[in-house]
């Protein structure tokens, strides 16, 4: 802001101190000052009012109030002459940077400048009324930790007055802060309709934001505008570079699967790389040890020699020394970070269109800078989100979006941590806001195909894979081949036209990208055709490529198609000792597993093989719901469950979960049977899954207590749980709320099961005798059994 706006606002702006509240106020003609209507209501219409601008205090009374805007105007009872006022615009065209001041109660009096980024314009808070939706580093970082006092601070643009801070978005965690930094304005189009007087600039329109993608001229020639290089043990921090440069507008090519060596930058990859306007390097401690890295390298500089106007970005990723040929260019470091995120990741996007980043307190990137930190804000709250459970992620996504942030990157991101944690309706959902493109296809055709509405992600992915004929998209033709092999599956395997597709376009895809993904894949397919001689002339083809590579340079999938090569020729030995390391690369993703094994029983049974030939290597542990009796209360007039009997149920417990395997349980927390169940299986390290019929503090009223609420509040901790209904129903309700609640245990661990391509257990703790009323463990067992689902009986009523 220039020195003699800035002079102008800081004169015009005013400490409220009305009874017991106090704001900010803002003049805005020589004898009105404007505040909001919250700031003065302990006074009321026609109440008295302090005003203190710097070194000068006048009384003023509340002339009129909008409460729904959260807007007042203050009559001054004297006329103010030497405080030039502020001009108050109409609206604001679109975002842009703002600038405001105020006197919060942590500063004691003394006034602070504010700055930040107005978001959208255009906005409504949670109550529906319009508002700007602000942005501010100084909030985000917890300048006004508590923000009484910046209540009514003229929000500028340009040196304009675009309206006043009203509120914020409550963080969840921290209610007194402010969620990512966002606060909420009342518009001055609200503030000119209480004053009666017209605007003294229609609307205000700032330059563009400065976004570096928005430079950039997505022709239809299917170039790129950048090429990720990366060793596939850092495939994890690549794709959520790609995800994020997708979501910002830049058009980007990235191998998600292995480049070889003894095929030196394959002819697919090369011409990607032609068709690229440039490079980010991806240089880790991992990528510094590969040969073929180094190939890949020598070719993009090769490549900035022959055309200066291909650039090479470099980023470091871990704390790796950079070679001097690396060292001595421009270079970002990423090393203390998890992710593509902060001033680093920002600097990137303006290097990738060839341009220096502006200094990060420049007024021209405010807008650019402020939405980058709230998407890094969000994208670092689902990953957290996601160790908790879909329904953490997915209601984190819905706050984001009702507050209309800025989306980018964020929906890509969410979208694919929603498929991952098999929650595809949900992805759905989210990709309906992503932006267009490759990525955003893929994902929303593989969500489709987990939604079993296989004839719409085959259609998605028909387009993309046709577009791309020329170019080297392994992934997309890997996904619409796999898509073709679920129909044919989903089909009862009757419908041969799906079955040649998937193997066509496998193998079209493996002869032009020569990667090993659609190779093994299209061998696998034509043993189901019948053609073993095409099988193993596949699988032999692809054994000399992955011999050449290292293992430390493989992923637990490029691991696993090294056991399926050795098994399609029928080398259980080696199948076996290349699952194992395929399962010791990452023993804890067992949906990948999972797939593992099924295909190969799938091989193995088309081999005339035992179809449970490798499933000591592939090992999955059991899912298993769990429903049993709470521990009597005291007085019980027949005793079902006594407290004495708690450690042999105990140990019953922990027997069956031992003699089933189970890793992951699903239950409610009841004292007693429940909350034992819980704790056994944390004990093992399963992974549990908890559903409340209703919230928590009411189901510990009605379900735990005498003793047992110590233990339910730390078998909780770091679980998911999900509370079915708000609040308790009646008592006369409650059973039907129970019995919902089993149905929804029921239903998830049936589908984790399903995912896992197992059958699930009940385990249950149970006398054998009819309820007491509905929603109880007798009605849970009789449930299960009638889907024709495998139940264990632990008897209480037994010694």
């Amino acid at each position: 802001m220039a020195g003699d706006t800035y002079k102008t606002m800081k004169a015009a702006c005013a400490r409220i101190i009305a009874g017991t509240a106090k704001g900010t106020g803002y003049l805005v003609n020589r004898n009105q000052v404007v505040t909001c209507a919250h700031v003065v209501k302990p006074v009321g219409d026609g109440g008295k009012v302090s005003v203190l601008f710097p070194g000068l205090s006048v009384e003023a009374t509340v002339a009129k109030c909008d409460e729904t805007s959260d807007s007042a105007v203050l009559n001054l009872e004297t006329a103010v002459d030497q405080i030039a006022p502020l001009k108050v615009a109409g609206s604001v065209a679109r975002k842009a940077a703002w600038d405001g001041y105020g006197f919060p109660e942590s500063a004691k009096g003394e006034g602070l400048p504010l700055e930040g980024a107005v978001m959208d314009p255009g906005s409504k808070d949670d109550q529906g009324i319009p508002v700007l939706l602000l942005k501010s580093e100084q909030f985000a970082a917890g300048q006004g930790s508590s923000l009484h006092g910046f209540s009514g601070s003229p929000v500028l643009v340009e040196g304009f007055v675009v309206g006043h801070l009203k509120r914020y978005i409550k963080d969840k965690e921290s209610p007194l802060r402010p969620a990512y930094g966002y606060v909420y304005a009342t518009p001055s189009a609200d503030v000119l309709k209480l004053l009666a007087m017209p605007p003294a600039e229609a609307v205000v329109e700032p330059p563009p934001a400065l976004f570096p993608a928005r430079s950039l001229e997505h022709v239809t020639d299917d170039r790129y505008d950048v090429f990720i290089s990366y060793r596939s043990t850092d495939r994890a921090w690549a794709t959520a570079l790609y995800n994020r440069l997708e979501g910002a507008g830049f058009k980007v090519f990235i191998d998600h699967l292995q480049l070889l060596p003894g095929e030196p930058l394959a002819n697919a990859l090369q011409k990607a790389l032609d068709r690229s306007k440039s490079a980010i390097v991806l240089i880790s401690k991992g990528w510094l040890e590969s040969s073929w890295c180094q190939e890949e390298a020598n070719v993009l500089l090769h490549r900035t020699v022959e055309d200066p106007s291909f650039r090479v970005v470099p980023a470091r990723i871990d704390d790796c020394v950079l070679p001097s040929i690396w060292g001595s260019r421009i270079w970002l470091d990423f090393a203390n970070t998890f992710a593509p995120e902060g001033p680093a990741f920002r600097r990137l996007q303006f290097a990738l269109v060839g341009q220096v980043a502006p200094a990060e307190n420049a007024v021209e990137t405010r807008v650019f800078k402020a939405e980058t930190e709230a998407i890094d804000e969000v994208l670092a709250d689902v990953n957290a989100a996601a160790a908790v459970g879909a329904q953490r992620v997915y209601d984190l996504w819905q706050k984001w979006r009702e507050a209309e942030m800025p989306d980018g990157p964020a929906n890509l991101h969410v979208a694919q941590t929603l498929i991952g944690l098999g929650e595809a309706d949900w992805a759905l959902e989210v990709l309906k806001h992503a932006k267009p493109g490759d990525r955003a296809a893929q994902l929303r055709a593989l969500a489709l195909a987990k939604s079993e509405k296989l004839d719409d992600s085959i259609e998605i992915l028909k387009r993309l894979y046709d577009t791309q004929r020329t170019e080297a998209d392994a992934e997309t033709g890997g996904i619409l081949a796999g898509r073709y092999k679920q129909r044919w599956l989903a089909g009862g395997c009757s419908n041969a036209a799906d079955l040649r597709a998937a193997f066509e376009i496998y193998r079209e895809t493996y002869e032009r990208t020569k990667v090993t993904y659609p190779g093994i894949n299209a061998a696998a397919m034509a043993l189901e055709l019948g053609n073993r001689a095409e099988c193993g002339r596949i699988a032999q083809r692809l054994l000399p490529v992955l011999e050449a590579v290292h293992a430390h340079e493989l992923d637990h999938w490029g691991l696993a198609t090294f056991g399926e090569a050795y098994l399609l020729l029928s080398d259980l030995e080696n199948a076996k000792k290349w699952y194992g390391r395929a399962v010791a690369y990452s023993p804890e993703r067992h949906q990948d597993i999972a797939v593992m094994r099924r295909q190969a029983r799938r091989n193995l049974s088309n081999l005339g093989l035992q179809p449970d030939a490798l499933n000591d290597v592939l090992y999955i542990p059991r899912v298993a719901a769990f429903s049993g009796h709470m521990v009597d209360a005291p007085g019980r007039e027949t005793p079902r469950f006594p407290p004495e009997r708690v450690g042999v149920v105990r140990k019953q417990i922990a027997a069956r979960l031992t003699q089933h395997g189970i890793g992951y349980g699903f239950s409610s927390a009841a004292r007693g049977s429940d909350v034992l169940f819980l704790e056994e299986l944390k004990k093992r390290g399963g992974c549990a899954h908890v559903f409340l019929p209703f919230r928590r503090a009411a189901f510990k009223r009605t379900s735990v207590g005498y003793g047992w609420d110590d233990r339910f509040d730390r078998v909780l901790e770091g679980v998911e749980v999900v509370e079915l209904v708000p609040e308790a129903p009646p008592e006369d309700k409650q059973p039907d709320a129970y019995a919902a609640c089993n149905r929804q245990v029921f239903e998830a661990a049936r589908h984790k099961a399903k995912v896992l391509d197992q059958e699930p257990v009940l385990i249950t703790v149970w006398n054998g005798n009819p309820g007491e009323g509905s929603g109880g463990t007798a009605d849970a067992v009789r449930a299960w059994e009638e889907e024709g689902y495998a139940v264990d009986v632990i008897d209480i009523s037994k010694p």
